[in-house]
């Protein structure tokens, strides 16, 4: 048998032929056969109706979401607060009885573990800003460089918590997260003549792939529950299991508790345009509203605070500069040594018990720089 080498011109022609038509066969099957997914949901999957736009495009196109949670508007509104206290589970280290005291104004918090500035920006415009109150001052709690992260907690288990405070369309919202995200190949709404832009929309369109993801989700759920329980205690073991695993019912210590900030988020100047923060002070100065960001101190080390880096410290003051030029206020706890000697409990929060001690010395920092 010839070996490779002295195979004749005409039998290496036929093998690279069929090296060509193998490979453009394998391509085309690569091609059509998500296209069976798009006719087993057309044949037995929901209609298109029962996925609405999603209100950030950026992420899918559609999406069943939860319903808008309006109940926080009608509670600002009756209470009229002068102080009103956005974050996550940090923010929970203020004590609003005795703040209210001590400003002499109710206090309105409208906390949510597990969130993030998306989230809380969301709070601010579609809560505190539709409400049409004038409060005195809006606090907004944050670890490090969540100012400028819109993309932390917007996604997975989180995405629940935040349709409870979107509306069906948030562009200005969506606009940062397709910039953080992907750019212009994942936005929706787009010219019609960047072809480059329309890719995303091109290919969901062909295959269906939203679509078919929220529709397979919950049916593969349900035939996996339907395995272990039977039919029968399907639904009352899905519920038994969300309760279990709700972030409520998980330890208080995250990841975001544990894990130092990256380096890469530490440029200000790189992040803050394509983050919810312009957003914030846009919003705020408009309304004539007083926004104050309050960064909580890290876990302390023997009553000293956690060593910042380089990067970290110029972050800080670039953004204490850019905040303080459009008109808003930044606390850093940081700055009072008396704050790295309150007791933590798990993580980045501190002890219950230590809640009335940081208010009380909260509220001197608050009383000079929010008159």
């Amino acid at each position: 048998m010839p070996s490779p080498a002295t195979q004749s011109p005409a039998v290496s022609a036929r093998g690279s032929r069929r090296q060509i038509v193998a490979l453009a066969g394998m391509c085309v099957a690569l091609l059509t056969m998500p296209l069976l997914w798009r006719a087993a949901r057309l044949a037995w999957g929901p209609p298109a109706s029962s996925a609405p736009p999603s209100y950030l495009p950026a992420l899918e196109l559609a999406r069943v979401r939860a319903p808008f949670d309006s109940g926080p508007i009608e509670n600002l509104t009756s209470m009229d607060p002068g102080i009103v206290v956005i974050g996550d589970s940090m923010a929970g280290r203020i004590d609003p009885g005795l703040l209210t005291e001590l400003s002499g104004t109710p206090v309105a918090p409208i906390l949510q573990n597990a969130t993030g500035s998306a989230y809380w920006y969301l709070v601010f415009k579609n809560y505190v800003v539709a409400s049409g109150i004038s409060p005195r001052v809006v606090l907004v709690f944050f670890r490090d460089t969540n100012l400028t992260d819109p993309m932390f907690r917007v996604a997975g288990e989180y995405r629940n918590r935040l349709d409870e405070v979107a509306h069906d369309r948030e562009d200005e919202l969506n606009a940062v997260v397709a910039a953080r995200s992907g750019g212009a190949w994942f936005r929706s709404h787009v010219p019609a003549d960047d072809r480059w832009a329309r890719v995303h929309t091109l290919v969901d369109g062909a295959y269906g792939i939203e679509r078919a993801r929220i529709w397979l989700e919950p049916a593969m759920t349900g035939w996996v529950t339907r395995v272990v329980v039977g039919t029968q205690r399907r639904r009352a073991f899905q519920a038994e299991m969300n309760a279990m695993f709700e972030l409520e019912h998980l330890r208080v210590m995250t990841a975001a508790d544990m894990a130092a900030t990256s380096e890469r988020d530490t440029d200000f100047g790189a992040n803050v345009d394509a983050s919810t923060l312009p957003l914030f002070l846009d919003l705020a100065h408009r309304k004539h509203i007083r926004l104050c960001f309050v960064r909580v101190l890290r876990r302390p080390d023997n009553g000293r605070p956690p060593d910042d880096s380089p990067g970290l410290t110029r972050y800080v003051q670039d953004m204490r500069r850019y905040i303080e030029g459009h008109g808003a206020t930044l606390i850093d706890d940081r700055d009072d040594p008396d704050m790295a000697k309150l007791a933590y409990a798990d993580g980045d929060h501190i002890a219950r018990e230590e809640k009335r001690h940081y208010t009380s010395l909260f509220y001197l920092k608050l009383s000079r720089v929010a008159r």
